[in-house]
Formats: C-alpha cells, structure tokens, sequence
C-alpha cells in the first residue's frame, strides 16, 4: 500500500554505519519522503540517492488561535507573571535563567524541574506556553509553540550527551527567518528579553504550508481546510 513519509525528523547527524543498510530497507518502503531538516535530506539523498523534500513540522500548518482551542488551565495553578523553563537537556543556566527571573519580577514555572508542574499533559502545555510573559528553551517543539503563540522566546542551546539535533533548528531558522542565535540565552541583553516580532515568520510560514499542502496534493492526499487556508 502507499506509504508517505511526512515530515519526520532523523534526530541524528549521521546513520550510524552499521544500520545503514537496515535503514535502506526502510526507505525503499516508501513512496514519497519527506523531512523536516536541510541535512536529513542531504544525508539521505548522499548515502542512497534518495529525493527527500524538506518540510515544516506538522504542529506549524496551524497558527496559534487553532491551537489555542487545545489548551486547558493546570489544576496545580500558575502565578500571574511567570518565566516558563522547559529544558531537555542539562540544567546549564540555572544562574542566568534567576537573573532573567529577577529582572522581569517574574516567578518561575519550571516544567520539568519542579514536580507541580512536571506531570502537565499536552493541553496543559500548550495553555504554559501561551499564558508565559517569556518562555526560556532548548525544546524544538517547545520554540515553536512559544513562535506560534506571539511569546518572547530565549533559546537555550542543549547541553546533552545525546545525538547533536542542532538541525532542526537551524532548518527551523531558515523556514521563519528566527535568529537563534540572537535570542539566545547566552548572548541576549535584559533589555531586548520581552522583544517578539514573529511578522516576518508568519509571512513566511504561510508559503512554507502551501508548500505541504502542495507535497500532499501529489500523493493524492488532503488536510483540513484551517491549514490549507494558511
């Protein structure tokens, strides 16, 4: 049967020598690939020859009022004006991140290190995300809620021992023309942390979907009119 490969992410610099025939297996597989980093595309096409088209993330076909319809208010409470921190990697910025805290008189909501709010579901999240005066990041997904929903977004480089997934977001970058590297935490001034000009992004997030759109209609498939619509 046809089988589509939409937007999936590699997460990995490289396919581990070993497995890359196990992986040509799974590619032949499909009739049409597609990823959502610069070089997954690059490496798959180098090591098989294999076209696969770069896309957005599906969680970017719809803007952020359809998203916020999701949304629901943690149980556990949130305070008025809060500093949202969602780190995957190591907690590297402890000292920065009170700095930012202090600086906005802002309390911190720390999704994954304090047990309050580490057990949140995704509606929850999202109502987090969108309800935070900054949000504060090394989370891809977390970075694009926080685009999606207008907030001031400082990104956090990962500090892990993991695969290197620095890809997504330099194709990420390149899709909404968002500096990472000016908002980073490393680099951003005080002054500039409630800046969130997302214009520009939008604008050219609404050609990136017709280019899904597009990519859907040739095989044959459809997705709901909000997202067609851009």
């Amino acid at each position: 049967e046809k089988r589509i490969a939409f937007s999936p992410s590699l997460a990995a610099p490289t396919i581990p020598e070993e497995k890359r025939e196990l992986f040509h297996g799974y590619f032949d597989g499909f009739d049409r690939l597609s990823v959502r980093e610069q070089k997954s595309a690059e490496l798959i096409n180098s090591l098989y020859g294999l076209k696969a088209e770069v896309l957005i993330d599906p969680t970017l076909m719809f803007d952020g009022s359809w998203w916020e319809r999701y949304e629901k208010e943690p149980h556990c409470g949130l305070p008025n004006d809060y500093v949202l921190t969602y780190f995957l990697g190591s907690a590297a910025y402890e000292e920065r991140v009170a700095e930012i805290c202090d600086s906005l008189s802002c309390k911190r909501v720390d999704l994954l290190g304090d047990a309050r709010y580490y057990a949140l579901g995704p509606s929850e999240f999202l109502y987090a995300v969108r309800h935070a005066k900054l949000v504060a990041t090394d989370s891809y997904h977390g970075s694009i809620f926080s685009i999606l929903f207008g907030k001031p977004l400082i990104y956090c480089p990962r500090e892990s021992t993991g695969p290197d997934m620095s890809s997504r977001f330099d194709t990420l970058a390149s899709e909404l023309g968002v500096s990472f590297v000016e908002r980073s935490i490393l680099s951003v001034c005080n002054s500039e942390l409630l800046e969130s000009d997302y214009s520009k992004a939008y604008d050219r997030l609404a050609a990136q979907r017709k280019i899904v759109v597009e990519f859907l209609d040739r095989c044959g498939l459809s997705i709901p009119s909000e997202a067609a619509r851009g």
